[in-house]
């Protein structure tokens, strides 16, 4: 069960909380079922959590795991983990928490200006407007 910042493991039959965990500093958005084991996503940080509640990895990128471009953050593939963050960074996983692959996304911006003039560069692009 998760609970904002805190994920829980619940035993109905005995009604009583076997282990709590709080992993990230941040808010825990989603987990999945990987093998025998829990695959979390928090803001800050991915982590591989075994049934016991113990964290066996945990992986980290250069910004925070949530994707404003439709791209899914997490996805399972047969033997990989692919992750996007914030910046559509793209990260590949192996099963061990080790980065197979890393694809930064690059955006091209124009080269920067520079003025021999700047009084002459005001005067004719702003001052005549």
């Amino acid at each position: 069960m998760s609970l904002g910042f805190t994920i829980l493991s619940l035993n109905l039959k005995e009604i009583e909380i076997d282990w709590i965990l709080r992993p990230d500093i941040s808010e825990l958005f989603e987990f999945y079922d990987l093998e025998d084991d829990i695959l979390l996503r928090g803001e800050h940080r991915i982590f591989r959590i075994d049934k016991n509640g113990n964290i066996k990895w945990e992986f980290g990128g250069r910004d925070i795991w949530v994707n404003l471009e439709g791209k899914s953050e997490v996805k399972i593939e047969e033997n990989k983990i692919r992750l996007f963050d914030f910046e559509s960074n793209e990260y590949l996983l192996n099963f061990n928490g080790e980065e197979l692959a890393y694809k930064p996304r690059i955006i091209k911006t124009k080269k920067p200006t520079f003025f021999k003039n700047p009084k002459r560069w005001f005067y004719q692009k702003v001052w005549k407007k």
